[in-house]
């Protein structure tokens, strides 16, 4: 049986389609979030939550907590703010002007833990227990989870246990209004690479006398292939790219320095660290047999999330009362997307599902693409099974 609601569902999600469109129109990049977090704080006040903390993490992150009728636990509901440095091309009339986009989703995210937060005040008589909503920033920098963990977002109160949710066409076979969920771990371990080969600087016409940089570059990153084809396992998936590469002043002067970055993503935490030793060692003796050195240096990592089997069997009967049974699936599609909601299940049971909202239209345009978009109709069902899940795990959740 689903919660009460003294609103009907359609001014519900006339409201959640109206804060996705507000969102969307001031997108702003990595820890620094000020116009979004005024209007998250604004609605947090609107809906009667009082005990709110701002700033956290160095930036602009938020917390806030609703607390229940009765004692119980806490479980902490997680959406990202933070866009995406990308210019919109959407023609939409609600479309970013300030040069960046929210091209992922995340205007979605905090309109629909919003909308969660407006039901969730409503049936308080039902919690047992407490909610605590985090609005983070940085995540698409791969950092923000670490830097609000840092500052204590999962204590006072102590958080037993975090959900959350993304949306958009992520994952093939799973439709607008459907939702998915992943039996064992979402996303994959991602890594970021930064390298820096050393060389000696020298006249073209003296190259005896020089060691080029960007020759040691080329060939080691063309040795860093062999990894995928001949070391990876050949039922686990995972990829190792180089996205920039940058040497060199002038064309007729030999490179003492050329930097590359790329990123490391796999499945697994365990593999993950293999390939991060053996991109290391591929690097160092490369350059080594070219009479050059190699600096490696991985900035940030971030492993996969598991996904609680207690969390998740608690989900699927939450999902049902809010879609039904039909539009609950798995996710079977293998996509090499990484998040860092990762940080918050170091030590805590984690759950997180896919909330599919691809729009009708043809082509598609996929995620961090100037022309993403969303279908914004099912944003009100992701705002309930938000709030569903929460009454019920912890009505739940300390059953064990």
């Amino acid at each position: 049986m689903g919660y009460s609601q003294s609103r009907t569902a359609l001014p519900l999600d006339k409201e959640i389609i109206a804060l996705r469109r507000a969102f969307h129109t001031c997108p702003e990049l990595g820890m620094d979030n000020p116009a979004t977090a005024e209007i998250i704080i604004r609605n947090l006040r609107g809906i009667g939550i009082e005990d709110i903390k701002t700033g956290l993490g160095g930036g602009t992150g938020i917390s806030a907590v609703i607390q229940g009728a009765q004692e119980g636990m806490c479980l902490a509901l997680r959406a990202d703010t933070d866009g995406l440095p990308v210019f919109e091309e959407t023609g939409l009339p609600f479309a970013s002007v300030n040069g960046n986009a929210h091209a992922c989703g995340h205007d979605a995210h905090m309109a629909m833990l919003l909308g969660a937060a407006r039901q969730l005040v409503e049936n308080r008589r039902q919690l047992c227990g407490s909610i605590k909503l985090i609005f983070q920033p940085g995540e698409e920098i791969g950092i923000g989870a670490k830097k609000l963990v840092a500052a204590g977002v999962l204590e006072d109160p102590h958080v037993d246990a975090i959900a959350g949710q993304h949306t958009g066409s992520l994952f093939d076979g799973i439709s607008s209004g459907e939702i998915g969920y992943f039996a064992d771990r979402f996303g994959f371990c991602v890594t970021r690479l930064d390298a820096v080969f050393h060389g000696r600087a020298g006249h073209t016409s003296r190259q005896h006398e020089a060691v080029d940089a960007i020759l040691i570059a080329c060939h080691a990153v063309t040795q860093l292939q062999t990894v995928m084809s001949r070391e990876r396992k050949c039922d686990s998936p995972a990829v190792i790219s180089i996205g920039t590469i940058n040497g060199g002043v002038k064309n007729n002067i030999i490179a003492d320095t050329c930097a590359v970055a790329g990123t490391i993503r796999s499945k697994d935490p365990a593999e993950q660290r293999f390939y991060e030793e053996r991109t290391e060692k591929i690097f160092r003796s490369v350059a080594d047999s070219f009479r050059g050195t190699c600096d490696v240096a991985f900035p940030f990592r971030l492993d996969s999330t598991p996904i609680d089997p207690q969390m998740l069997e608690i989900f699927k009967s939450s999902a049902a009362k809010v879609v039904g049974d039909a539009k609950i699936k798995p996710v079977t599609a293998v996509s090499a997307v990484g998040d860092d909601f990762s940080e918050y299940c170091l030590d805590r049971p984690g759950l997180y599902w896919f909330h599919g909202s691809a729009p009708e239209a043809d082509p598609i345009y996929p995620h961090h693409h100037p022309k993403f978009d969303i279908d914004e109709k099912p944003l009100g069902d992701g705002a309930r099974l938000l709030a569903q899940f929460a009454i019920d795990w912890l009505q739940k959740g300390g059953e064990k």
